[in-house]
C-alpha cells in the first residue's frame, strides 16, 4: 500500500480539503476519493512520509516492540502510547 494526498473541494463547504488515503496506485486513490464527499476534480500526490525518529525507534526497542517497515512516525507514536 501506498499513502497518496487527494486534494478537492468538499461539497457541503465548497472549500479544498486534503485527505490522505491508502491505496495500491493513483487511480485506487481517486476511486477511494470519489466515495467522500468531494468534488470530482482531484489533485494526487504522493503523501509525505514521516519516518519514525531515533528516540521512538530506540524506545520501541527498550520495550521489545516490532515496528513494521512502513511504519510513520504517528504510527510508532500511537503504539508507543
Amino acid at each position: 500500500m501506498h499513502f497518496f494526498e487527494v486534494k478537492a473541494k468538499k461539497v457541503s463547504t465548497n472549500r479544498l480539503n486534503k485527505r490522505k488515503i491508502s491505496a495500491k496506485n493513483e487511480e485506487e486513490a481517486i476511486e477511494i476519493a470519489k466515495t467522500m464527499d468531494l468534488i470530482a476534480s482531484f489533485e494526487v500526490s504522493a503523501a509525505s512520509f514521516e519516518p519514525p525518529t531515533e528516540s521512538q525507534i530506540e524506545y520501541a526497542k527498550s520495550l521489545k516492540m516490532k515496528i513494521p517497515n512502513d511504519a510513520r512516525a504517528r504510527d510508532v507514536s500511537a503504539m508507543l502510547s
